[in-house]
């Protein structure tokens, strides 16, 4: 463990790497959910029909869940995270898309990988976290969960702000899924390889 007084420089570009890809997971999540109301209203769908399109969202996620584990041990965090990262970015374009045409299977099917995405990074972003407090020898996995719920906070607020004055909703997906990319980029790029990786892997 390091001297908590000093971290070196690319350590805390991982660490603010951390922090800022889970604000932004969390803008994206709420985002998403402060716009379902208008999603619903473009699909033209029974409420009954919505829980079936917001089924994608709970098989993606618990698909996701279920594999990064045994991913992070095999490729390391860093890997993991960009995949994560993928496929959030591209279920929220594929939602803005369906709902820009109106169909509910594009929808449910970017839903599927935008809660696939979430599982991913979810896990990978907790091995990485400790992976970073083992190294600056302090806290950092209450930071990074507080960054997520803070990242809600904005959607919601944004979510709520663009429904009130009818902005479309997939134009709104799709400028949230610019700043994903644009986080998990640099997010990718800032962490180091190999985190996680069990040794058995790497021969």
């Amino acid at each position: 463990m390091k001297n908590p007084q000093f971290v070196d420089a690319a350590t805390r570009r991982w660490r603010a790497a951390l922090f800022l890809f889970m604000l932004a997971t969390g803008v994206s999540m709420a985002s998403w959910v402060a716009r379902t109301p208008a999603v619903r209203d473009a699909l033209e769908v029974s409420t009954g029909a919505m829980g079936l399109v917001l089924f994608g969202l709970s098989i993606g996620s618990m698909a996701g869940v279920l594999v990064s584990g045994g991913l992070v041990r095999r490729y390391g965090g860093r890997l993991v995270i960009g995949v994560g990262a993928v496929l959030l970015v591209a279920g929220l374009l594929v939602i803005a898309g369906g709902a820009a045409l109106e169909v509910s299977g594009g929808v449910f099917g970017g839903l599927a990988l935008f809660g696939a995405g979430m599982g991913l990074a979810e896990v990978a972003f907790n091995i990485e976290g400790a992976a970073v407090e083992r190294t600056v020898g302090r806290p950092v996995l209450p930071v990074l969960h507080g960054c997520f719920s803070l990242g809600t906070v904005v959607g919601a607020l944004l979510g709520m702000g663009l429904t009130a004055v009818r902005f479309p909703v997939g134009w709104h997906l799709a400028a949230v899924a610019l700043a994903v990319a644009t986080a998990g980029v640099w997010t990718v790029r800032a962490v180091p390889t190999g985190t996680g990786r069990e040794e058995a892997y790497g021969r």
